[in-house]
């Protein structure tokens, strides 16, 4: 192999290298984004909601909930907003975009892995055209389906934790306004219809 050779060689392991990080790096950042949606153990929160007085329970979540979460959020919101339609117009703006959080990993993490099978396999073959020794086309292929492999597998985690945060922040919402004559809507379905009244 000459050395120009060499020297592609090697750039195509570091970009090898570069994008089995990236593909991990998006996974992580996703299910990191969804642990820090909700804010907390909410499930707990719920729990502890139902056994306070419907009055008194934005009041102790609003206190509860770290700020900047969905829970601290939906407390105020719920608190502020003037007039029942006004309230489930910001209510619903608030599950729409719980939703979206929650949703946007999902094609992400499964873009990561096929970016990481696809890549890795451009990548290899172009070691294989410069006349890159076997070691380092295994190399290649090594880190690229390492970076699908962890890409799957933080996207797996990612999509669980997500569905427990759906569960959870749809309970959290039923505590505190299900007793209100509100129905909640489902922070699972941002185009689901509005929320509306039960008759």
């Amino acid at each position: 192999m000459s050395p120009s050779s060499g020297s592609i060689a090697t750039l195509l392991v570091a970009l090898a290298l570069a994008l089995a990080l990236a593909c991990a790096a998006g996974a992580w950042r996703y299910r990191d984004k969804v642990r820090r949606l909700s804010g907390g153990d909410v499930e707990a929160t719920a729990r502890s909601l139902r056994k306070l007085p419907r009055e008194e329970r934005l009041v102790a979540l609003s206190q509860c909930a770290p700020r900047g979460s969905f829970a601290h959020r939906f407390a105020l919101t719920v608190m502020e907003v003037r007039g029942d339609d006004a309230r489930i117009a910001a209510v619903n703006e608030l599950l729409a975009e719980a939703a979206r959080v929650l949703d946007v990993g999902a094609a992400w993490s499964a873009v990561g892995t096929r970016l990481g099978a696809l890549g890795g396999l451009l990548l290899a073959t172009l070691m294989y055209l410069v006349g890159g020794p076997p070691a380092m086309i295994a190399a290649v292929l090594g880190l690229a389906a390492t970076g699908a492999i962890l890409a799957a597998t933080l996207g797996a985690s990612a999509r669980a934790e997500a569905e427990r945060q759906r569960r959870s922040l749809d309970d959290l919402v039923a505590v505190v306004m299900g007793d209100s004559g509100e129905a909640p809507e489902r922070a699972a379905s941002p185009g689901r219809r509005q929320r509306t009244r039960r008759s």
